[in-house]
């Protein structure tokens, strides 16, 4: 995995912890998975 794509990932997983706050912590596992797909996808 290239340095791009690891920025990439990490970015939206903050974006994603900082959008749902620490209300929803159960969401971010399947958000933080989805995140890395798409990661990979790119």
């Amino acid at each position: 995995m290239g340095i791009g794509r690891a920025s990439k990932i990490a970015a939206g997983i903050i974006f994603v912890v900082a959008a749902l706050g620490v209300a929803t912590p159960v969401l971010l596992v399947p958000l933080g998975l989805a995140v890395w797909v798409l990661g990979e996808a790119l």
